[in-house]
């Protein structure tokens, strides 16, 4: 299950884990990274977090955070806050921008439904190497039709 959290500290302690900050920081960020607030959405095991931006008042961002336990197997908890997301906002489309280099990640969308719809050029930067950002998006009638589709599948196993 997840869950909106507004505890900083748990946020920060994902966040912050060595493994966790090198995959989702850039040169410029601050070390310890200082969470501000915002919308989050929780696990109940605290393994994964994800923040939620408003980009307009139909369409938001999100940035995804898990713990290694949760690495190549978070598709689940990734669907349950997309689920969440249209279940308690208004917002129609989800996007993701993911530095080429976290493959992880760009599996994790794929996974998840997102389909890659651009890339923002030598727009982030690790280890003073300049990377592009994967632009993902995923529409809310495209999540339901999956969902429903994932639905039915299981039901005739």
């Amino acid at each position: 299950m997840v869950h909106r959290t507004s505890d900083l500290d748990v946020v920060g302690r994902i966040l912050n884990h060595p493994m966790v900050y090198g995959m989702i920081s850039d040169d410029t960020t601050p070390d310890p990274y200082e969470p501000v607030d915002g919308l989050y959405i929780m696990n109940d095991e605290e393994t994964g977090v994800v923040r939620i931006d408003p980009v307009n008042g139909i369409c938001c961002i999100v940035h995804i955070a898990t713990l290694p336990e949760l690495w190549g197997t978070a598709e689940s908890f990734v669907m349950e806050v997309i689920d969440w997301g249209i279940n308690n906002t208004a917002y129609n489309k989800v996007i993701a921008l993911v530095p080429e280099y976290n493959k992880l990640t760009l599996r994790l969308c794929l996974k998840c439904g997102f389909e890659q719809e651009g890339r923002i050029k030598k727009s982030f930067l690790k280890n003073w190497k300049f990377y592009d950002l994967v632009l993902f998006g995923l529409t809310k009638t495209d999540f339901t039709e999956r969902r429903q589709l994932c639905h039915q599948q299981h039901l005739q196993q």
